[in-house]
């Protein structure tokens, strides 16, 4: 009996990978630079957050008489989140524009 429902799970496992690979082969390339895309964006959030606490940071350095720390956390902010930006921009022609 275990024989039997042996053979009949592994037939219906594999008429269930044969449709979702006929139904998913049109969408494969989407579904690939979706994934990119979305990825490379998904490595701006951090980006964007540091930048953001280099700025919190600036500003707390200048309201506390460190006048010197101002430009380099203002620098740094401006650096990541440029590298921010440029990450949104590649990832979301990533996402736009499938092979």
């Amino acid at each position: 009996m275990d024989k039997f429902i042996g053979m009949i799970t592994e037939r219906f496992e594999d008429a269930i990978n044969e449709s979702l690979k006929r139904a998913l082969a049109p969408v494969a390339p989407y579904l690939r630079k979706l994934t990119l895309g979305m990825a490379v964006m998904v490595l701006a959030v951090p980006m964007l957050n540091f930048a953001l606490i280099c700025v919190g940071g600036a500003v707390f350095a200048g309201f506390s008489g460190h006048a010197d720390l101002v430009a380099p956390a203002l620098w740094t902010a401006l650096v990541f989140g440029v590298l921010a930006l440029l990450a949104i921009t590649i990832g979301s022609s990533l996402v736009r524009r499938p092979r």
